[in-house]
């Protein structure tokens, strides 16, 4: 994951992401490692990333809680 932001990856990232989520990681989780690289890549890759992250939540459960970083429940 960090390297796809590192790269700019868009595409590649975007499956990494879907990939994660199967796998059990949280949102929380994937936004937290983003997070951790902005020293490293610059806010602009963490920008986008994130932007990635919130638009594959929302292809996959519909809703996005951007409060709670977690999908809306019923």
């Amino acid at each position: 994951m960090s390297a796809l932001v590192t790269l700019g990856t868009k595409p590649q990232f975007e499956l990494n992401i879907n990939v994660s989520l199967t796998v059990g990681l949280t949102s929380q989780e994937i936004s937290e490692t983003i997070m951790n690289l902005l020293t490293y890549v610059g806010f602009p890759r963490i920008l986008n990333a994130l932007k990635i992250v919130k638009r594959v939540y929302q292809e996959r459960y519909g809703f996005y809680n951007s409060k709670c970083n977690q999908p809306y429940s019923f």
